[in-house]
């Protein structure tokens, strides 16, 4: 009995170490340990190379169409980003808008080697840290970089959360998907304004961590992480703060979301009307000129051309 005590002491000792040694690479991860500005949004987004330059047209986008008031404060969480790409990043800081670059190394993901992760990049996997690089905020709105912001995002911003983790769109497929995460209903990911407060009260990273290792489903991985841990604790809000483009706008699509059909006479006055536009399949209106509603993005890589000269 006491050799037995003993082995399962050793071995929990061993499983402590191993664990330790994964968790605390988070620690070097790049935080922002600053308060809050009054009046000013908070947006973050996740960047590596591969996505500064569509970052870059999001973030002129939102400062092209803002009230003349609003205050933005972007924050490029940033995955091994070159000099050359901050300088280009950087060129964008103007009046109205604030840019603060916190830039990681491959260290900090050692931790997902606790959960076997493979299947999406380490980039998007930094948004399980949010509680935690932000540890003063009590909120901040993630944005993915493949979006065009087409109106002033005070309203969202200002969405009460009360003790819900999340404001978020529903998801277009969600019959398919709250089957593979056991959700009532289900999200798309790309936009949501965070209770980072309540979600480090619930301890909600581990729970993420947890869900990876031993329960996750295998279609969207981040966004089936957030819709089963998150639970159907979100504030559903207007489409319009994320179409996403790449479907099809038809009556089907106004009926599922309850839209008045008669306030539209064209499904593009729809488009026209959509505080964010989201490019989320593989088609990137930066790179393919048959995505759905390019001509959009070009107008705002056009206008972006124009500032930068």
């Amino acid at each position: 009995m006491k050799k037995i005590l003993i082995f399962l002491l050793v071995l929990i000792l061993i499983v402590t170490a191993c664990v330790f040694y994964n968790i605390k690479d988070f620690f070097s991860i790049a935080r922002y340990k600053e308060l809050p500005e009054e009046n000013t949004i908070n947006i973050v987004l996740n960047t590596d190379t591969n996505y500064v330059y569509p970052s870059i047209v999001m973030m002129f986008s939102a400062y092209v169409n803002k009230n003349p008031e609003t205050k933005y404060h972007f924050f490029i969480n940033g995955f091994k980003l070159k000099s050359e790409d901050i300088n280009k990043i950087k060129k964008i800081n103007n009046e109205g808008i604030e840019i603060t670059i916190l830039n990681n190394d491959e260290d900090i993901f050692k931790i997902f080697e606790l959960m076997n992760e493979s299947q999406v990049t380490k980039t998007d996997l930094l948004k399980i840290f949010f509680p935690y690089i932000f540890p003063k905020f009590k909120k901040i709105l993630y944005l993915d970089s493949d979006i065009i912001i087409q109106k002033d995002l005070t309203a969202l911003y200002n969405t009460n959360l009360d003790e819900e983790y999340a404001a978020v769109v529903k998801d277009p497929n969600q019959e398919i998907l709250i089957q593979e995460t056991k959700t009532k209903t289900y999200f798309n990911n790309g936009v949501m304004l965070l209770n980072l407060e309540k979600m480090r009260k619930d301890f909600i990273m581990f729970k993420m961590i947890y869900y990876r290792k031993f329960q996750a489903s295998h279609r969207f991985v981040t966004q089936d992480m957030f819709n089963a841990v998150f639970k159907d604790k979100v504030v559903f809000v207007d489409p319009r703060y994320n179409i996403l483009v790449n479907l099809k706008i038809n009556d089907e699509y106004f009926d599922y979301y309850d839209i008045d059909r008669k306030k539209y006479k064209t499904f593009d006055e729809y488009i026209n009307d959509a505080f964010i536009l989201h490019w989320g399949s593989k088609k990137k209106p930066w790179s393919n000129k048959i995505a759905a509603y390019q001509y959009i993005y070009e107008e705002y890589e056009k206008k972006l051309e124009k500032f930068k000269n």
